[in-house]
């Protein structure tokens, strides 16, 4: 195997890592050995870290239509402002077996979102 087959692979296997990701279907075994193969690349000199990280943010465009650090801040901004929000969701009550629910599914940012942007709306 050449470097540009060990590359495509390790690309191929991020976009999977990536896909599972954004379908709620995260799969930390496959997560796991992507990471091994891009540490094995690394140390066999297939490409540099560098050369890594670019694979790993053209992976998570083609995903998610961003790269991973343009994500990280915006997620980031998004938990913040709901942080910050001093909005009333008493009329929301989630319970605890449904708030653990949607935690496992990683929809739970999702739903308090989304009752962000309706209190909000209801507001004005």
């Amino acid at each position: 195997m050449n470097n540009q087959e060990y590359s495509a692979y390790c690309y191929s296997q991020l976009v999977q890592v990536f896909s599972n990701t954004h379908k709620g279907q995260k799969d930390d075994k496959l997560k796991f050995r992507t990471e091994g193969l891009l540490q094995a690349g690394k140390l066999l000199g297939f490409f540099s870290p560098g050369n890594a990280k670019g694979l790993m943010n053209k992976a998570h465009i083609e995903v998610f239509g961003q790269t991973v650090e343009e994500r990280k801040n915006h997620n980031g901004q998004v938990k913040k402002s709901l942080i910050d929000d001093d909005s009333d969701f008493s009329t929301f009550q989630l319970t605890s077996d449904l708030k653990s629910q949607l935690v496992k599914k990683n929809i739970f940012s999702f739903v308090l979102a989304c009752i962000c942007i309706i209190n909000r709306t209801l507001k004005y």
